[in-house]
């Protein structure tokens, strides 16, 4: 991959997570000015584990993406799905884990939007919307693609972080209100 454009993909990269530690930050600061942290934390919608596990799923996506296994994933097939395998089976969970219901609340305000996450998240619908992409970047010709684009690399990644949260969001999923039995 041409150096100056994977370095500039990390900075990108680089800048979504800060972004969405910021965000995610500014969300904590706002509640403790306007004094409801206390009362969200006395009916249990914020546990003090909640900042640590979205830290640790941000902090995650920055060593599977940002790290020296980065550049080794271009070498080693085993690096390659240790890197996919961080996307898929550690870093969702801590995000939904790490994320309270109260904070994804405003994004669900409308029905259409609740409707459309309910669909996602039924486990059939989560399901094929995860494996089909996955299957389908591990075709010869497909994978020969990621090795050699790095946008390409890029979108197969964050198409496996987002299809994974669908995946995982029946059974971690913050938000009650998008549960596929409801």
């Amino acid at each position: 991959m041409n150096d100056a454009v994977t370095t500039f993909t990390k900075l990108l990269i680089a800048i979504g997570l800060l972004a969405a530690a910021g965000s995610y930050a500014a969300a904590f600061i706002d509640l403790r000015r306007h004094n409801r942290l206390a009362g969200l934390r006395s009916r249990a919608l914020i546990r003090d584990f909640h900042p640590v596990l979205f830290g640790v799923g941000l902090a995650a996506i920055a060593i599977a993406l940002l790290s020296p296994l980065d550049a080794l994933a271009g070498v080693r097939f085993s690096a390659h799905m240790v890197q996919h395998l961080a996307v898929t089976l550690v870093v969702p969970p801590l995000l939904l884990l790490g994320t309270p219901a109260w904070l994804l609340e405003p994004w669900f305000r409308s029905s259409r939007a609740v409707s459309v996450g309910r669909f996602l998240t039924r486990p059939l619908a989560a399901y094929a919307l995860f494996n089909v992409p996955f299957t389908l970047v591990h075709l010869p010709a497909l994978y020969e693609l990621m090795l050699r684009n790095t946008a390409a690399h890029l979108l197969s990644h964050g198409v496996f972080l987002l299809t994974a949260l669908l995946l995982w969001w029946p059974v971690l999923g913050p938000l009650p209100a998008l549960s596929w039995v409801a």
